[in-house]
């Protein structure tokens, strides 16, 4: 699957909410670190799909990009396409 990793221009993020989480390792070794997603992040993703909180979570996964830019850039993608992708 191919993959844009250009993260949003500075313009575009002084215009968003920002909230402050905590961060929780987790597995064996502490190799995976859990984090909260705003469930209003997660509402309005669910509403722009005409989808419910439940059927959201359901249909979409959370996908991290990261690597050639400071920080990382979370989006949500259908898991459908994963299915197609073969991923």
């Amino acid at each position: 699957m191919k993959v844009n990793n250009k993260m949003p221009s500075q313009e575009h993020l002084d215009d968003t909410y920002s909230k402050t989480f905590k961060m929780q390792a987790t597995g064996a070794d502490g190799k995976t670190i859990r984090i909260s997603i705003p469930r209003e992040v997660v509402r309005k993703e669910a509403r722009k799909h005409n989808l419910s909180i439940a059927e959201f979570l359901e249909q979409y996964r959370v996908e991290w990009r990261y690597n050639s830019f400071a920080g990382a850039y979370m989006v949500f993608v259908d898991k459908d396409l994963y299915k197609k992708e073969g991923v």
